[in-house]
């Protein structure tokens, strides 16, 4: 996954879609991977920011 705004944008309309109870604690760490993410993009440490998204996939059973 591409670390940019776009691919961002994607992520957290995904997370939003996310209404289930059950999927509370999923989530939740996707949306700290994606603040992780956010931050390292910011940051321009772009190997980073691609493992916290992947990380973020992984929460919501993307991957």
């Amino acid at each position: 996954m591409k670390c940019d705004e776009a691919s961002m944008m994607k992520m957290q309309s995904d997370m939003h879609a996310m209404t289930d109870p059950a999927m509370k604690e999923k989530k939740e760490m996707a949306s700290k991977e994606m603040m992780m993410a956010k931050d390292s993009m910011m940051a321009n440490k772009m190997d980073d920011c691609r493992m916290h998204m992947d990380n973020a996939m992984k929460s919501m059973g993307k991957i």
